[in-house]
């Protein structure tokens, strides 16, 4: 997993091996020029022998590798072999094994079998000379080491000999033919040295080309980038020092962060929900993380069944492990083996309390404010964040409220979300710019699948990708005479006239934010059906926002499209687009003004007593022109077909119906060709006509016209 080094804030001091122990020596000589090898690191050459498949131990038997030979490097007959040298067959082995000749000449024989010309030829005699060996020496070895350096242990080499050993791709484990299971950099990656300790050992150069100082490593300041880095993110420079100490790819990267567990369950696809259930989640355990008894046990203690599904959902055992049971299932010595046992340790765990569970640690009743920086760290590499610790429910996690818009892109792909921006259109630059791709302009039915399944992996469903539109306020676009006396007393309190009403536009109240109303005027505004958004799009059109607002509302791209600059808004400098007919403007203006709740009568001010809505509810219109004008779907709802309308079919049902006797949804749709009640009924009930279909109360959605 990967590791926070700013552990160390802890002060812990434990005396271990150190990868490069540094004896100083004030008479050393001057610093070799290079201080890391360029070969690459063959990460394969150091995995534990229970660690690899059987063709990888096939290829080893080849090699004549055993389990010993293998765990203690240096000490196979094979290596003392230049690559050159093997035989034809052995040579294809180390091939598929994965090693390239520079490779193989650097980490296995380490330049032994060359001759003193060709070290020269390399530049690699300089490094042998710092490390006591001289042409005659080197010519007239038997041994494979002069008494003067390479018999000495690697802590009592100089710095400028180790600097030399490890040019020769030697660090002190392979130096001192240490045997894998007893490899400090392997087990703890110094996670428990302080950075005095680091120094001493000079381990700290390498934690330094990580970007590590000592005020960091302390915690005093922030940790550096490679902190939250994926491997493939560092430079070569950075790579070499994190393989010096020890780490490789996945282990570096961690467990993959499960993206789907923290979307909340309306947000699921049918087969992820269907997978969860098999795991005995409801909508409620879901959305409310770590209240499942499932999620105490460990992957391996699942049914068959259970794996199964948590597999189909996108787990592994390690991700499951980390994420769902952050260990709590590991017994203290499995916590040691799976190497986060000192995690816990760090929370206030120790071996007693976390086998009876009587006497918890203080950090089980903590928030995640409360925790030191190390133990925020220790959190961290338990696979929680802020709102699991704290356990916040799924529905007010900022996939649900904010749909990741205040991430950079890079902190989207570490979450794993990333991926789905770009389905839908986002690339790193337009993410920096806040150009938004075509797609936002889409409304939800005409996404694709793929982007459909895009917008609901980072928390979108169809009324909230559409947005305010698809809320549409009827009662606004009532004519002041067709209002009964609750809503013009609502819209009295806001202040509104009957002159005022029906001329949009034209009452300063709508040049306020919901939020710069009074406490009485918000609660006339409900009254009519406005909340804060609804508000803010239909009657203000965000002009009451500044520009930064405007762009943490993602509304800055269709100011844009219609002509505003920041400059131009911060003056009032309203741009020419505006003075044009709604029929004049692009497609692309048209969209843009939709999205900020506008339509034709809205843009052109048209006063309500001269809309086509309340005057003929688009009786006038054929199918297609209500396609046009947006309202297509409500004569759908109620009933109409392209056939029935335009040509000889017969009307639908409810054209013989009174208003109590149409469902909901027919109310709405009613509703949305400026229906009321009164005149719904006193237009139909018996007798129908291809004049007048039907909405009604409770939800709106969106406009006519558009």
């Amino acid at each position: 997993m990967k590791l926070f080094y700013n552990v160390i804030a802890l002060g812990l001091s434990v005396s271990h091996l150190s990868l490069l122990s540094v004896a100083r020596n004030q008479n050393d000589a001057a610093p070799i020029s290079r201080e890391l090898t360029d070969v690459d690191y063959p990460e394969f050459r150091f995995k534990n022998w229970d660690m690899l498949t059987s063709d990888e131990k096939e290829i080893l038997g080849i090699l004549d590798y055993s389990l010993s030979t293998w765990s203690s490097p240096g000490t196979a007959a094979v290596e003392r072999k230049r690559f050159s040298e093997l035989p034809a067959d052995v040579k294809g082995a180390a091939e598929d094994l994965g090693f390239t000749e520079k490779q193989w000449d650097c980490y296995q024989n380490h330049y032994s079998s060359y001759t003193w010309s060709e070290l020269i030829d390399e530049n690699l005699s300089e490094f042998f000379i710092r490390l006591g060996w001289t042409r005659v020496a080197w010519e007239d070895r038997v041994d494979e080491a002069p008494d003067s350096q390479l018999k000495k242990e690697w802590k009592a080499l100089t710095s400028n000999e180790q600097i030399a050993a490890r040019e020769l791709c030697y660090f002190q484990e392979t130096w001192n033919k240490v045997n894998f299971d007893e490899w400090e950099c392997r087990k703890e990656h110094y996670l428990d040295y302080t950075w005095e300790e680091l120094k001493e050992d000079g381990i700290d150069q390498l934690f330094a080309v990580l970007g590590w100082t000592e005020a960091k490593w302390k915690g005093l300041e922030d940790p550096p980038e490679t902190a939250s880095e994926d491997w493939d993110e560092l430079t070569i420079e950075q790579h070499v020092a994190a393989r010096k100490l020890c780490f490789v790819k996945d282990e570096w990267n961690g467990p993959a962060y499960p993206t789907f567990r923290y979307r909340a369950w309306k947000y699921l696809t049918a087969d992820e929900q269907s997978n969860a259930e098999i795991l005995s989640y409801t909508e409620t355990s879901w959305n409310n993380i770590q209240t499942l008894d499932t999620e105490a046990y460990t992957f391996a203690e699942l049914s068959e069944t259970e794996k199964q599904a948590a597999l189909d959902l996108g787990y592994d055992q390690e991700v499951w492990d980390c994420y769902v049971n952050h260990y709590s299932g590991y017994t203290w010595q499995g916590l040691n083996a799976a190497g986060v046992q000192h995690w816990l340790v760090i929370l206030g765990w120790d071996s007693t309390t976390w086998k009876d569970g009587a006497n918890p640690p203080n950090t089980e009743i903590q928030k995640w404010d409360d925790l030191s920086i190390a133990q925020k760290t220790a959190a961290k590499e338990l696979c929680f964040i802020e709102e699991s610790w704290n356990n916040v429910p799924l529905n007010d996690w900022e996939c649900a409220k904010d749909n990741f818009y205040d991430k950079t892109w890079y902190e989207l792909k570490k979450i794993n979300v990333q991926q789905y921006f770009l389905t839908l259109g986002w690339d790193e630059q337009s993410w920096m710019d806040g150009n938004f791709p075509a797609t936002e302009s889409k409304d939800w039915d005409a996404l694709t699948k793929e982007e459909a399944v895009a917008a609901t992996a980072v928390c979108f469903e169809k009324e909230k990708w559409d947005g305010p539109k698809d809320f549409y306020p009827a009662k606004r676009y009532h004519v002041w005479d067709l209002l009964d006396l609750e809503t013009q007393t609502a819209a009295g309190v806001l202040t509104y006239t009957k002159d005022s009403w029906n001329s949009l536009g034209s009452s300063h109240i709508e040049d306020l934010s919901f939020d710069e109303l009074s406490t009485e005027q918000q609660v006339a505004a409900q009254k009519l059906g406005f909340e804060e958004d609804t508000w803010d799009c239909w009657q203000n059109h965000y002009y009451a926002y500044v520009w930064d607002d405007l762009e943490d509302l993602n509304q800055v791209a269709n100011f844009q499209v219609l002509g505003w600059t920041e400059e131009s808004w911060t003056t009032g400098n309203t741009p020419e687009v505006w003075e044009k007919d709604w029929s004049d403007l692009t497609s692309a203006q048209r969209d843009a003004a939709t999205k900020l709740c506008y339509f034709s009568e809205t843009w052109k001010k048209t006063n309500l007593e001269e809309w086509e809505c309340p005057k003929k509810h688009f009786a006038d219109l054929s199918w297609d022109g209500m396609k046009e004008a947006g309202v297509q779907r409500y004569f759908e709802t109620l009933g109409w077909t392209e056939e029935s309308w335009d040509g000889p079919g017969t009307p639908p049902p409810t054209e013989d119906m009174h208003w109590d006797d149409m469902s909901l949804e027919q109310h709405v749709a009613a509703m949305q060709i400026c229906f009321t009640k009164s005149e719904w009924d006193s237009a139909f009930a018996p007798v129908p006509s291809p004049t007048s279909p039907v909405p009604s109360p409770t939800s709106p959605v969106p406009s006519p016209t558009s």
